[in-house]
């Protein structure tokens, strides 16, 4: 996560398509920080991050970030 643009990203079409043995998909978007507590935080209130996960200037409750999610299919295998 940084509070500066991130290249990358997915594109629509390959977020449909079945992923390869190995490949990871990731995906940038914008958000919130709506809490910090410790060693962690939510972006809209949805999403969970580690601080330690944070390039640059570490965020306030309120400041608008870009983020990129990375889902890796052999950790998270469907149910």
């Amino acid at each position: 996560m940084t509070h500066a643009a991130s290249s990358g990203g997915a594109s629509a079409d390959s977020l449909d398509r079945p992923l390869a043995t190995g490949e990871h998909r990731t995906q940038t978007a914008n958000g919130v920080i709506t809490k910090l507590e410790g060693n962690y935080g939510l972006i809209n209130n949805a999403l969970f991050f580690d601080t330690n996960v944070i390039s640059g200037v570490r965020p306030s409750i309120g400041d608008r970030v870009t983020y990129t999610t990375t889902f890796n299919p052999s950790t998270h295998p469907a149910l």
